[in-house]
């Protein structure tokens, strides 16, 4: 992994785009402090294992602890004269 400040990488943006195109990653920093990370799109195009793609890549964190069946056992509110859904077509509606 390679890393280049802005005016670095702005001045000498095709040589880091040929390490990225080579399968190197490029962290861009601003005053010494990481900005941003710039990777191979064959870094995302991995469809083995997306999730654990996205985790190596620091986009996604997993759980600490599972949610369990408590939760997607809660009773949804009643709603007999669809209210909601009237307030939801209605707001709809107004933006059209």
């Amino acid at each position: 992994m390679t890393s280049a400040g802005v005016a670095q990488l702005k001045a000498s943006l095709s040589e880091y785009f040929g390490r990225v195109k080579s399968g190197e990653e490029v962290v861009v920093t601003e005053r010494g402090h990481a900005i941003a990370r710039i990777v191979p799109i064959s870094s995302f195009r991995s469809d083995s294992r997306p999730i654990e793609n996205l985790v190596r890549l620091g986009i996604l964190r997993r759980p600490q602890q599972s949610f369990g069946k408590k939760l997607l056992e809660c009773l949804k509110p009643e709603d007999p004269e669809a209210s909601v859904l009237r307030a939801l077509r209605d707001e709809r509606d107004e933006s059209w």
